[in-house]
């Protein structure tokens, strides 16, 4: 989720999706929700079901981001790590809702 531009989507994103930037305000947001709607169209509903569950809770969705923050998946300073996940996990959302 935190490179997905880099792997090959970044022309996506101003080729076919340039709204996807110009509403999230951030090309690593606007990846996150660029994947969303890649996994909306590629997974199988149950599983779009399932994710849409977790990231929908507040408690699994809290439990998720502390799970993220605790690994090395992102390399950003501690203040904004928090705040930049949550960001990315909602964008994500946003992606599989439309």
């Amino acid at each position: 989720m935190f490179i997905y531009l880099e792997a090959g989507n970044h022309d996506r994103i101003f080729d076919q999706q340039t709204h996807l930037f110009e509403d999230e305000g951030d090309y690593e947001l606007a990846g996150a929700r660029l994947l969303g709607r890649d996994l909306r169209l590629i997974a199988k509903p149950d599983t779009i079901n399932i994710i849409l569950g977790i990231l929908e809770s507040e408690k699994d969705f809290d439990s998720l981001t502390s799970d993220i923050f605790r690994s090395d998946a992102i390399n950003i300073d501690y203040d904004s790590k928090y705040l930049k996940i949550t960001s990315l996990l909602n964008s994500l959302l946003r992606g599989i809702k439309n």
